[in-house]
């Protein structure tokens, strides 16, 4: 590390060892808070830069931040902030009384973590007024963090209806997280117009997916339409959907589906259809299909017979499905997929053991399944050589 530190001093002619201190010779992370007091009276903005101590590290660190201030979409000035102290302190004027904006470490480069306590028109003015995907979306997410203020929704639905659509496909996704009725009521017809309009993919699925969680039966014509999206993700996503309102349609389409080959989000889509049925006789075609699957198509495929073994109601079934899902970790050579693979035995066994602590199955079958359950994951910690994930599965199982 010394000659390299070298090395780079004499390519830059820059001394690199604070550098080095920093971020290689120590572990953690920085914690920036940025307050804000504005002052309109005397037209200037105070603001406090504090760091703190990060659950990794107290160690104060000397940060060069690029930090924009803003007062519209085509008024931007960048200033170069030197934090390296505990508490640094910056102070700007207003521009014809005008509050401005501050965009702390504009370029998102500080591996590290900065809160702020701006407040909710500040955050509005960031989505609209800059460029940048991650300040756009750092709007999103204080606006659903502050359900309880007026400004937050709007800050959403602009969200829902921004330039980048990055954005419009992160706003749908995050706002199943709302939980007041009185916002999804005023936001359903941003999600319609997005179904009849959206021409951005990742945009419309999330559109589609939300109106599922949010069970937007109004929507179910256009949903059904997405199905068959030349898109295999738009057609995911209206499928998952159409599993939320109507599961019952939703199982017939998939079943039409599953001969036409389906791929990537539409085919998971399809599975997960299915397997809310529980019919006995797919298991036949998942033992077929298992060996066809690699990497994270697997790991995908084994999270939809977990989901398999919970809905099937024969016993018979139910012991094939667990017997499929600890061949495919134990014949699987990556450590990760092995693991991830394994975890959905371990989840099974947790499901039962939930049913008979709660005494919640008066027939005793799920003591039956539970027995069947722990000898899968006892015959996978056996077989598993690596004891990093045996161990991470007996935690899973406590």
């Amino acid at each position: 590390a010394t000659q390299w530190r070298l090395a780079l001093e004499e390519a830059t002619g820059n001394d690199w060892t604070q550098f080095f201190n920093e971020w290689y010779y120590r572990g953690g992370h920085p914690q920036l808070k940025v307050s804000y007091h504005f002052d309109d009276v005397a037209c200037k903005l105070q603001v406090n830069v504090r760091q703190i101590s990060s659950p990794d590290s107290s160690f104060k660190y000397v940060l060069p931040l690029k930090t924009a201030l803003m007062f519209g979409a085509n008024d931007v000035q960048l200033f170069d902030w030197k934090i390296a102290d505990k508490n640094t302190n910056f102070s700007y004027n207003y521009k014809n009384n005008q509050r401005p904006l501050i965009i702390p470490d504009a370029g998102h480069f500080l591996p590290g973590i900065i809160t702020e306590d701006k407040p909710l028109d500040d955050w509005m003015k960031q989505l609209k007024w800059s460029d940048n995907y991650i300040s756009k979306v750092e709007s999103i997410d204080a606006a659903i963090n502050a359900e309880s203020q007026p400004m937050s929704i709007e800050i959403v639905a602009a969200g829902m209806e921004d330039k980048l659509p990055g954005v419009r496909a992160y706003a749908f996704s995050q706002a199943a997280r709302i939980s007041r009725e009185s916002w999804k009521t005023q936001l359903a017809a941003k999600i319609t117009y997005a179904l009849e309009t959206e021409s951005n993919n990742k945009a419309r699925a999330a559109a589609l997916l939300l109106a599922g969680a949010w069970k937007q039966t109004k929507d179910e014509g256009q949903i059904l339409k997405a199905v068959t999206d030349q898109s295999y993700v738009v057609g995911g996503a209206a499928l998952a959907a159409m599993l939320q309102i109507d599961p019952d349609r939703a199982y017939a389409l998939a079943e039409n589906l599953r001969d036409t080959q389906p791929k990537n989000a539409l085919l998971y889509a399809v599975w997960a259809a299915i397997v809310t049925k529980g019919n006995p006789g797919d298991i036949a075609r998942f033992e077929e299909m298992a060996p066809t699957f690699y990497g994270g198509t697997k790991v995908a495929f084994a999270n939809v017979l977990d989901e398999y073994a919970k809905a099937v109601t024969d016993n018979v079934i139910f012991e094939r499905t667990l017997n499929l899902l600890l061949k495919m970790s134990t014949d699987e050579s990556i450590k990760n997929y092995r693991f991830s693979i394994g975890a959905n035995l371990v989840s099974i066994q947790r499901y039962y053991q939930k049913l008979v602590d709660e005494k919640k199955d008066k027939s005793g079958e799920a003591a039956v399944r539970l027995t069947m359950a722990k000898r899968s994951t006892l015959t996978l910690f056996a077989a598993e050589k690596d004891l990093d994930n045996v161990r991470k599965w007996k935690v899973m199982g406590r």
